[in-house]
């Protein structure tokens, strides 16, 4: 079973949040926020406000240093020139990876990519567009 957390970009300061999402229904949209849990026990819970489109769901794995991969990060595959670039998304319930010119490679069989173990996570698309254009 994975963990089911999410990350997004905070409101006031523009950095990066890992925790639960909460969405509220108010009267003119919905508000957007993550719950960071706190560390120890003597701590308080921190909820933030983020960025909506910064939301990204954490996929489940890892990349080869460890690194816990989220929706629109972008990947660089040693092995694999072509999928280098790729960003990570959820489609119908299965993780794929996206290219710029349209190409897609779906989830199958539990492995999302030929060479996933040497995957690297090398940007996102928020902080580092330029990423999608090779």
């Amino acid at each position: 079973m994975r963990d089911i957390k999410f990350r997004g970009k905070r409101l006031d300061n523009g950095e990066w949040v890992f925790g639960s999402l909460i969405i509220s229904s108010l009267m003119y949209g919905n508000k957007y926020e993550i719950r960071v849990l706190a560390d120890y026990e003597d701590e308080e819970d921190k909820t933030y406000q983020v960025h909506p489109s910064t939301i990204g769901q954490y996929i489940g794995r890892k990349d080869k240093n460890g690194v816990e991969i989220y929706e629109r990060d972008v990947l660089k595959f040693p092995n694999n020139d072509f999928w280098t670039g790729a960003k990570v998304e959820w489609f119908d319930a299965e993780l794929m990876l996206v290219k710029g010119d349209g190409c897609i490679e779906l989830n199958h069989n539990d492995g999302m990519y030929t060479d996933r173990d040497s995957a690297e996570v090398i940007g996102n698309i928020y902080e580092n567009p330029e990423l999608l254009e090779g």
